[in-house]
């Protein structure tokens, strides 16, 4: 799929496009996949699962090496707005693995509202990180950069702070501060 979306529009590419040029059977495709919008996802998934136990500035670093490793195949995918979409899979995605993190090792530890403040700023920067993932071209690298430079400086800040004017939010939740 990566490969048709060089070419392609996400729209555009068809199933049959995918197994043919992977060289798998229909069959096996669908074994595996509904459709071809499962496809990226899982991708992402497969890409990303093994970083996300470490440290989420490792994990959201790893999700713009992606990206910046398929530009135009992520560019694509993140144009299209329709039924599946790639964009409300990523968020979701990413905010349900981080609750049920939380809700697993962090509530035990910490007093409720500052749990429910970490997850509405987790909330809130990652769709602030996927507005930046679907209109970051030549920034890539500067964020990348940042990123790596400063480690313990969350990520999504980064992004929001470089792409402001994009989000129609405040990026903290209020009382909450670097």
């Amino acid at each position: 799929m990566l490969d048709c979306l060089l070419k392609k529009e996400y729209t555009e590419i068809t199933a049959q496009e995918i197994y043919t040029g992977a060289n798998i059977s229909k069959r096996t495709f669908y074994n595996y996949f509904r459709d071809k919008y499962d496809l990226l996802p899982w991708f992402w998934r497969f890409r990303l699962n093994k970083y996300f136990y470490r440290t989420l500035p490792e994990y959201y670093l790893q999700q713009l090496y992606i990206i910046k490793q398929y530009p135009t195949q992520f560019q694509r995918a993140f144009d299209y707005h329709g039924q599946n979409n790639f964009v409300d899979y990523a968020v979701v995605n990413t905010i349900e693995k981080y609750r049920l993190h939380v809700s697993k090792t962090i509530y035990e530890k910490y007093p409720e509202h500052i749990v429910e403040s970490a997850l509405l700023y987790s909330a809130r920067a990652s769709v602030g990180g996927t507005v930046v993932f679907s209109r970051t071209k030549e920034d890539l690298d500067a964020l990348i950069s940042n990123a790596e430079q400063n480690p313990d400086v969350p990520l999504r800040l980064y992004a929001i702070s470089i792409f402001s004017d994009y989000l129609s939010f405040e990026p903290y939740p209020s009382g909450m501060h670097l």
